[in-house]
């Protein structure tokens, strides 16, 4: 999966893998 999110790109294998890194870029702060 591709896609952009505020100019943060994005490339995964998986939904999960894109919510994870989506979450991250939101929610940089919190442990993995």
């Amino acid at each position: 999966i591709e896609y952009n999110v505020k100019g943060a790109y994005i490339e995964s294998k998986t939904d999960t893998d894109v919510f994870i890194s989506h979450y991250r870029i939101w929610r940089p702060f919190l442990p993995p």
